[in-house]
């Protein structure tokens, strides 16, 4: 038997709409259901052949949710794993470091302020002579406190005074600047942060540190020529 195009097409149509009868038709548990549900008004074993038999049926709609698909190729999901140490752009990384409970971070050591900015600040390139003595520093004029092991100097008081701006000597320009002692051919540097009232605006009376790489400490005083490095 031949098949001509329209028998198939024709065939085609009836075999899908059965399918779609028999799809349609209620599932036998849902039957039972709502038998199991119907309520009859009627009343006698022979009151089904009544014509005034009234039969309530209640039907029971379930609802059941559609299948969404959740890996759709082409459409990412909405959680991504994102592995430690990769950086994502907006996310800031944390610090490198922990800190551990019970152990200090190690503190920072204030250094002393330079208050001096180099002999060209003052001007004064050239070489002073006068009496270079020591003494035991302390609290000086610049508001540092030093000790003999320090070099450090003290400037005569008329050569200090007039770097002094406003009469408040820790803002002395001369405190912190370096200056390089000279006596019977021997150098050596001491930096300034204290006034020596006492001497003459060309003396220096220098920390034990400083006068003993220039003379023994039982000379005492000894004639010196210095200048502001």
């Amino acid at each position: 038997m031949k098949f001509t195009l329209a028998k198939i097409l024709l065939i085609l149509t009836i075999s899908i709409f059965i399918i779609d009868a028999v799809f349609a038709l209620p599932h036998p548990k849902r039957i039972k259901k709502k038998l199991k549900h119907s309520k009859s008004s009627c009343k006698g074993k022979n009151s089904s052949h009544h014509h005034n038999c009234k039969v309530k049926k209640v039907d029971i709609v379930t609802s059941i949710a559609p299948y969404i698909p959740t890996d759709i190729p082409g459409i990412p999901n909405k959680s991504t794993f994102i592995p430690n140490g990769t950086n994502v752009p907006g996310i800031p990384n944390k610090p490198n470091g922990t800190n551990v409970p019970g152990i200090p971070a190690k503190p920072k050591i204030p250094k002393k302020p330079n208050y001096g900015h180099g002999s060209s600040s003052s001007g004064d390139t050239s070489t002073h002579s006068g009496s270079g003595t020591f003494y035991n520093p302390g609290l000086g004029a610049c508001g540092q406190t030093d000790s003999d092991s320090d070099t450090i100097v003290a400037m005569g008081a008329p050569y200090f005074d007039q770097y002094t701006p406003n009469g408040n000597p820790n803002h002395n320009t001369l405190c912190g600047k370096q200056i390089k002692i000279h006596y019977n051919g021997k150098s050596a540097i001491g930096t300034i942060e204290d006034r020596c009232p006492e001497c003459a605006g060309g003396d220096v009376d220098m920390s034990p540190a400083v006068f003993n790489q220039l003379a023994d400490p039982s000379q005492g005083r000894i004639p010196i020529t210095w200048e502001l490095m």
